[in-house]
């Protein structure tokens, strides 16, 4: 069983489907009927016939039918994007059974409840330190704000264990990053130590829990980390708080920080940042658009907004996000950009020797460092 091969156009629609976390799940006969669809030499016909999701699965427990061989890529595809807990939230509520899965499969769903478990375990862990890192902030007078994992987790998801963090994200005030370090050290964390250290050059200070290195925080002078990006494009405190980001609810600041983090940070390699994306979207409502386009301008994030809102309303077809989309696509430069990050070169992302997935994700990052003018 090939699992780690690139997803065809229908399984990757039937991927952001179940990815979606607001989107109902498909009926069992609807997901086989896509699944069908999606291999070599389909028959035409035979989407139009009802399959029954368990008898397809008994019928070859260890292999399944050819149709039915395409849901444990799927599965890993999830895994690999770092969709799977909500994806096997909505398997499971449309009656899917693990036992009739391949051998694979079953292990790596029953590692997923396992490490989904302990993931919620650890973000409590995790939001006890913050919250303790917070105090001593306010208490020294250190600017500072929550940003992304448990920001998104919190605000964004209904069910906050849909999206899983692994550490926690300060964003500080330029002149308050040395006193933040200070203050993390004399609280039981360390730096790692490393041969080469760019944390100064990228404004990204990673401290480690001395008793408990599962515990990661991260100070960020700015959530742009590569000096040729800043020439154009920053979002440090000061930008954040001026577009109301001290407040975790505000929702243009929650769009504005999934875009960099998405389009800045990582280049769209993982599906789960485009749904902060989607989600950061939905909780818009029609007056913010002003606020957003103000928002994107002081930013000098008019091309990542653009191109991420064009492949995230693109694959979770979003009408909403596709009309914000046009309305920051006017330059040159963004048209090309959302040619290069097309929905497939994100499905292929996560898979080793995807090349050209690499090239069109690394072209867009030559193509951000250009420095180009402040689109207007």
């Amino acid at each position: 069983m090939d699992t780690k091969s690139r997803l065809t156009l229908a399984e990757g629609r039937l991927l952001t489907q179940l990815a979606d976390p607001e989107a109902p799940a498909p009926e069992p006969d609807t997901m086989l009927q896509h699944l069908i669809a999606s291999q070599p030499g389909a028959d035409p016909l035979a989407t139009a016939l009802p399959v029954d999701l368990a008898k397809a699965a008994q019928s070859e427990v260890r292999g399944g039918p050819k149709q039915w061989r395409a849901l444990p890529r799927l599965i890993h595809a999830a895994d690999a994007h770092a969709v799977l807990p909500i994806v096997a939230r909505k398997l499971a509520a449309v009656g899917l059974c693990p036992e009739l899965l391949p051998e694979p499969t079953q292990s790596l769903l029953h590692r997923h409840r396992q490490q989904h478990h302990i993931a919620i375990g650890q973000a409590m862990l995790l939001n006890h330190h913050a919250s303790t890192i917070a105090e001593q902030f306010k208490k020294h007078k250190v600017d500072a704000i929550i940003v992304k994992g448990p920001r998104f987790a919190s605000q964004l998801y209904d069910q906050p264990g849909d999206r899983t963090y692994t550490d926690i994200d300060f964003l500080v005030a330029p002149e308050a990053v040395n006193r933040a370090n200070n203050l993390i050290s004399q609280l039981g964390f360390s730096r790692p130590q490393k041969f080469w250290d760019n944390a100064r050059r990228d404004q990204e200070y990673k401290w480690l829990l001395d008793e408990n290195v599962s515990v990661l925080v991260e100070i960020h002078g700015n959530l742009v980390h590569y000096p040729a990006l800043r020439r154009r494009v920053s979002l440090g405190y000061r930008e954040l708080a001026a577009i109301g980001g001290v407040d975790p609810g505000n929702p243009v600041a929650n769009l504005m920080i999934a875009v960099i983090h998405c389009a800045c940070g990582h280049k769209f390699h993982r599906l789960n940042l485009l749904l902060d994306v989607l989600q950061a979207v939905r909780r818009l409502e029609r007056k913010d658009d002003q606020v957003l386009t103000a928002a994107v301008s002081e930013l000098g994030a008019e091309l990542e907004t653009g191109v991420t809102l064009g492949v995230v309303g693109t694959l979770f077809r979003c009408p909403r996000t596709l009309t914000l989309a046009e309305h920051f696509s006017h330059h040159w430069a963004t048209r090309v950009g959302r040619k290069l990050i097309s929905p497939d070169a994100v499905f292929a992302a996560p898979i080793p020797g995807s090349i050209d997935s690499r090239i069109r994700r690394h072209a867009f990052r030559r193509l951000q460092e250009l420095g180009l003018a402040r689109i207007g």
